[in-house]
């Protein structure tokens, strides 16, 4: 198993009928390379490389969901973008008195990851 995190400063986040801007984000992407060896192989061992898990922690100045909710998310940086649909796990809020709200999520996506 491998895993790979990839992280950016843009993206938007649609979650209980609010779409805000993403600050600030990282995705965490664990592969699985099950052996599919079989009788056609001819001797040498295959694997298959598939998606086991992705998680995400993201930032943003909207409020878009309670824990347990879905939200759908884009995440973008210069090399492309990544989009899934995640069930938030956790949320923390700040709230400096000279600056704006600031909500801070973690989730775990819930089906496809599409990666552009």
């Amino acid at each position: 198993m491998s895993t790979t995190a990839v992280c950016g400063i843009s993206g938007s986040v649609t979650g209980l009928g609010a779409t805000g801007e993403i600050s600030n984000w990282t995705v965490t992407l664990e592969i699985d390379t099950p052996e599919v060896t079989s009788f056609q192989s001819l001797g040498n061992r295959e694997y298959l490389s598939c998606l086991s898990s992705a998680t995400c922690t993201f930032d943003t100045f909207v409020s878009c969901g309670a824990i347990g909710s879905h939200a759908g998310v884009v995440f973008t940086n210069a090399k492309g973008s990544i989009t899934m649909d995640v069930i938030l796990t956790d949320v923390s809020i700040t709230d400096p008195v000279d600056n704006a709200v600031t909500y801070k999520y973690s989730g775990v996506s819930t089906g496809p990851v599409v990666v552009a």
